[in-house]
């Protein structure tokens, strides 16, 4: 939610992300491909890889501070 009214702060990359469906012991896990072309050819989803740490720490400070 934060990334909507602060998206310069993270950093990320569209990839591949699935649901897996066929195996019964990961059934429901949620897969992604970053650097493969291969596994994943439709990349649809935006994967975020990295954010600015004390900016969100401070950000999330001020909406905490709010609730007192």
């Amino acid at each position: 939610v934060i990334y909507l009214k602060y998206p310069k702060i993270f950093s990320g990359q569209m990839a591949g992300v699935y649901v897996e469906t066929q195996s019964a012991i990961s059934f429901g896990k949620t897969v992604s491909d970053l650097w493969s072309d291969t596994k994943f050819k439709d990349r649809h989803t935006l994967v975020m890889l990295d954010v600015q740490r004390e900016l969100f720490r401070d950000i999330v400070a001020n909406l905490l501070m709010k609730y007192k």
